[in-house]
Formats: C-alpha cells, sequence, structure tokens
C-alpha cells in the first residue's frame, strides 16, 4: 500500500492494518477529519504537521523512524500503544486533547521525545514508557515553553527522564 492509498484510506474512516511505508505518510495540515488508525504497519515517517485531528488517533503495535506532529491538536485524544519510535518523536506545540484521553502505553522511544508548548486540555496518561534518551515533558519549568496540564497527568511505570530542558 502506497501513502497516498493510505491517506484515502484515512478519509473514507478506515484502519490500516499490516504495512510496511518506505515513503513518508503525511496528513495534510489544518482540518483532518479522517481516521487515524494503523495497526502492525512500520513506517519510514509519519508526519502531521499544523493538523486538526478531530477524531481519535491510535497506533497500535507499530514501528517508525521518525514521527513529527508539530503543531497538530488532537481534538478526539492520540494513543500510542506497543510502538517502538528509533528516531525522533516531536509533538511541540500541539496537544488540546478536548474530547479525548492522550496516552502512551508499553511503548519505547530512543531519541528525545519533545512536548515543547504543548497544551493538554484532557486527561493525559503515560504506562510502561521507556524515553532512552529523555523528554521534555515535565521540563523547561518557567519558561515560555514548558508543558501545560488542566488535567493531572498519570504516570504509571515509565523510566528515562522526564524533565529535560531543552529550551535556549
Amino acid at each position: 500500500m502506497s501513502e497516498l492509498v493510505a491517506l484515502d484510506q484515512m478519509r473514507k474512516q478506515r484502519p490500516v492494518q499490516n504495512v510496511q511505508f518506505n515513503r513518508p505518510v503525511t496528513v495534510p495540515p489544518d482540518g483532518f477529519d479522517g481516521l487515524i488508525d494503523f495497526t502492525d504497519c512500520n513506517f519510514t515517517e509519519f508526519r502531521a504537521q499544523c493538523a486538526y485531528l478531530f477524531s481519535p488517533v491510535k497506533f497500535e503495535n507499530c514501528s517508525f523512524e521518525n514521527v513529527d506532529f508539530h503543531g497538530t491538536y488532537f481534538y478526539g485524544g492520540f494513543l500510542m500503544r506497543n510502538c517502538v519510535v528509533k528516531g525522533r518523536l516531536g509533538f511541540e506545540c500541539g496537544g488540546h486533547n478536548d474530547k479525548g484521553e492522550f496516552a502512551l502505553i508499553d511503548s519505547r522511544f530512543t531519541e528525545l521525545v519533545d512536548f515543547e508548548d504543548c497544551w493538554f486540555t484532557g486527561p493525559f496518561s503515560l504506562k510502561n514508557v521507556t524515553f532512552q534518551n529523555g523528554t521534555n515533558l515535565l521540563g523547561n519549568i518557567g519558561t515560555p515553553v514548558s508543558v501545560t496540564f488542566d488535567v493531572p497527568p498519570r504516570f504509571t511505570a515509565v523510566t528515562g527522564q522526564q524533565n529535560r530542558n531543552t529550551y535556549r
């Protein structure tokens, strides 16, 4: 399946399973009503930059080289379960999970996971997560880019530095 066919499947509200993506999968910026639901997929890169995602976003049993969600709002929530991200994962300037939980569960991240300037308006949880090179989720305190949580976050069995300071 090509990345263009995957985008068409998302627009048709259909989940995608068991696919190796050798080219970047890119969700268009601005409002996107499609369903982002991937299971058992491998990505060289997944991008949704400056996107407003109204449906819940789900990745299960997936692996990624790089993921970029810069400036993306997850209005319907976000779930990444049993995934591995081998490169950079950026959520900076995003969040806004008004109608759904933002959850990372049973997942491992080998590079920095960047949450600079995120605002999580709904529930946020991490469970059985490993940040091998850390995250700034609880860092940058007292700077304009520290993360804001409207609902206290829940952390269970999280390893790796969670308070990296990346603000310069």
